[in-house]
């Protein structure tokens, strides 16, 4: 089977990485298009650049500045780029072609007039905003009656992470144009080896004959994700015990908006902020800690219909997880079992984490559980649910003569 993936944001999902050398593993001419620096569109083999389409830029000197200039140029940019990309498909002509919207305006174009090819919409995040004022809901309305109309008419498929996402945007009804495959976890995740931690560990922020409780966070420290909640939730469970610490790991995009956070609060005994580690060692830091923090903010409501990434990750090391309360988490954390579930203010953090550190049962419980309740959907699996029950499906009705899941020579 021939394959293309497609998604386009400056910093290109790594997912789709892990999706494209997974369904490579299993014989298929995987091309996947990852946006360079300049914006343009590549298409990577495995190996080798094998395809680059421009992002035309439209000559229209100054008045590019001019804010209704500067979005219709944009997309009419996009759509220019659309364009090109739909040129270079019809060449190479694969099979399927899976799209992930992310920022880019226009992807309502690729499919059209495209037959044979498969094309598959595949909603990682499903865009539910929650503006403010008449205007904004319009827009918002619009948007999702958008957002379905590519759904059921432009494209053959949609894929979501999860069954609330596909109700939230398709109704109960939902199963006829989508499909729920699960993100993957690294394999290693599952592999790793994990020890119970000595209870009366020394580490450096413990005390003689004191239990720290540490916890993690892993993730951008972006103020979109409004991390101050769990600042402030440390913040307010100083004034009830110091037996706990907590480290923030991820790359920095808030210009240390939370290290000065943490100054100002004169919290630097209780919270560490630090850079982000290479992705191979993120499991072998994660697992020195008592508790993972799998905090989600109410805004954009995008993130309460699918699971991150990092909780799945959580569950897969046996880690005890304290993770805000919407669905997608509640099938990953058994609440009082593998650990505790929060509403998304600083009190119920602030209470939750406290349970952890004042019953050191509770946390052993926990940890125990957690231990026993590890899995997860490798991306092995994952791309053995997108062959056996999206693409092939798709190509036994589109390209009935064809065996669907058989792979093809790449051409030369």
């Amino acid at each position: 089977m021939r394959i293309a993936l497609f998604r386009y944001a400056q910093t290109p999902n790594p997912v789709y990485g892990e999706l494209a050398s997974a369904l490579r593993q299993r014989g298929h001419t995987v091309w996947l298009a990852t946006p360079n620096p300049q914006g343009n569109i590549e298409w990577h083999d495995g190996k080798q650049v094998v395809g680059v389409q421009q992002m035309p830029r439209p000559p229209w000197g100054g008045l590019h500045r001019l804010p209704l200039v500067a979005t219709l140029a944009k997309r009419l940019s996009f759509l220019l780029l659309i364009w090109r990309v739909r040129a270079f498909l019809r060449q190479w002509q694969p099979d399927v072609v899976q799209v992930n919207p992310a920022s880019i305006y226009g992807v309502w174009l690729l499919p059209w007039r495209m037959a044979p090819i498969a094309f598959v919409l595949d909603w990682r995040q499903i865009a539910e905003r929650s503006s403010h004022g008449l205007l904004g809901k319009l827009k918002d309305g619009w948007a999702k009656v958008w957002r379905q109309f590519n759904t059921t008419w432009m494209y053959d498929r949609a894929c979501f992470l999860h069954p609330a996402g596909a109700k939230q945007l398709l109704g109960a009804d939902w199963a006829r144009w989508g499909s729920v495959v699960p993100l993957g976890v690294d394999a290693r995740f599952l592999q790793l080896a994990v020890a119970d931690r000595v209870d009366e560990q020394a580490d450096a922020h413990s005390k003689p004959g004191v239990r720290v409780v540490r916890f993690i966070y892993v993730g951008t420290l972006s103020r979109v994700r409004r991390l101050e909640q769990l600042i402030y939730a440390a913040d307010q469970l100083r004034a009830q015990t110091t037996d706990f610490h907590v480290t923030l790991l991820g790359p920095d995009t808030a210009g240390g908006y939370y290290h000065q956070l943490v100054r100002d609060l004169g919290l630097g005994g209780q919270i560490t902020i630090r850079p982000a580690l290479a992705y191979d060692q993120v499991a072998q830091e994660t697992i020195q800690h008592d508790v993972a923090l799998a905090y989600v903010p109410n805004q954009p409501r995008d993130w309460q219909f699918h699971p991150t990434l990092k909780v799945l990750e959580y569950r897969a090391l046996g880690l005890p997880i304290l993770a805000t309360d919407f669905a997608p988490n509640r099938d990953v954390v058994e609440a009082g079992v593998n650990g505790l579930l929060a509403a998304n203010t600083v009190d119920s953090l602030a209470n939750a984490m406290f349970q952890f550190i004042i019953d050191q049962n509770f946390l052993a419980h926990c940890r125990r559980n957690a231990r026993n309740m590890r899995v997860g959907v490798t991306w092995a699996d994952v791309a053995e649910q997108y062959e056996q029950t999206v693409y092939a499906p798709l190509l036994a009705l589109k390209r009935p003569t064809t065996p669907a899941t058989a792979p093809r020579a790449q051409r030369v």
